[in-house]
């Protein structure tokens, strides 16, 4: 047992009557810190003026209105995730109703327009020192296999692509405002094309390399993400690079990590991982801007 000021479902630090407040509502409070879950606090764990965190059971036991409460409380509160709660199945319901949440409230294509329209940029991991580690180990790969032409799928602002090698490259993206960014700013590089695409399965002219480069934990709706993984690897009949985190996380609304590798085992057997590179700057928590969750993966095709 645990009695201390923590974060609760609201968010933030709460005191002893927001705590009762809460319980009141919803029957329970789920506690977390830092969006790591500590325990819960029912009624029974009220102590006089104060309460007290049960962290006894790693799985909170709940009636059959619990899945509403959940929804309810993750709805109103996204910050709060991994909460281990169960339904009288057996079953985690927060990885039921974050499912059926997302699918309600977030749209891809929709997310990434509207950040590029408003001003956004691909994010931190296409800037400063993380892009010039994806740039050395991209161009060292083009070199060493004699590569002379690219697909990239998620090209976004286009400023990662400035620190490759020039050779035939083709960037598509489901965002338009992206993609006219990339016009303006490669106008004058007949090198380089981009085309907006909707997410659906293409046909196109396959490059000797496709690459993925900080997309696939993005890719949150399970229809966009197997078709992504087709479009990847349907369009090089040599190489495939990709960039991400490689394991199964929700992270939220706009992120969902993925263990891809063992999906491409299952479903491209014509493909094989032969070079991984672990990244130059690994994820810190107190440095974000700067590190990073992925890794490089190198496939070749079998008889290619």
């Amino acid at each position: 047992m645990l009695k201390r000021e923590v974060q609760a479902v609201c968010g933030k630090d709460c005191a002893p009557e927001e705590v009762k407040e809460i319980i009141n509502k919803y029957g329970i409070v789920y506690v977390t810190e830092n969006d790591r879950y500590l325990g819960c606090i029912t009624n029974t764990d009220m102590k006089g003026g104060g309460y007290v965190i049960n962290t006894n059971s790693k799985l909170i036991h709940a009636g059959k209105d619990e899945k509403w409460k959940a929804r309810t409380i993750f709805k109103d509160y996204p910050a709060v995730k991994n909460i281990p709660v169960i339904d009288e199945n057996g079953k985690l319901l927060y990885e039921i109703v974050r499912s059926e949440l997302r699918a309600e409230r977030f749209n891809s294509k929709e997310y990434w327009e509207q950040r590029y329209q408003d001003g956004g940029t691909s994010g931190s991991g296409s800037y400063n020192r993380l892009a010039v580690f994806k740039a050395e180990v991209i161009n060292d790969f083009i070199t060493e296999n004699d590569v002379h032409s690219m697909i990239e799928w998620g090209c976004g602002d286009g400023n990662q692509l400035g620190m490759f090698q020039t050779i035939d490259y083709r960037g598509y993206d489901v965002s338009e405002t992206a993609v006219e960014i990339c016009n303006y700013k490669y106008k004058n590089d007949p090198y380089k094309k981009f085309f907006t695409y909707d997410g659906s399965i293409l046909k196109i002219k396959n490059a000797d390399l496709a690459v993925s480069l900080d997309v696939i934990f993005h890719l949150v709706e399970d229809e966009n993400y197997k078709n992504y993984m087709e479009n990847l690897f349907s369009s090089s009949d040599k190489y495939i690079c990709i960039y991400s985190s490689d394991f199964e996380q929700d992270s939220g609304l706009h992120e969902l990590k993925r263990n891809f590798t063992k999906y491409v085992k299952q479903k491209f057997p014509d493909w094989e991982l032969f070079k991984y590179i672990r990244n130059k700057y690994p994820y810190d928590e107190n440095d974000k801007d700067n590190t990073s969750l992925s890794d490089f993966y190198f496939y070749v095709k079998n008889n290619a």
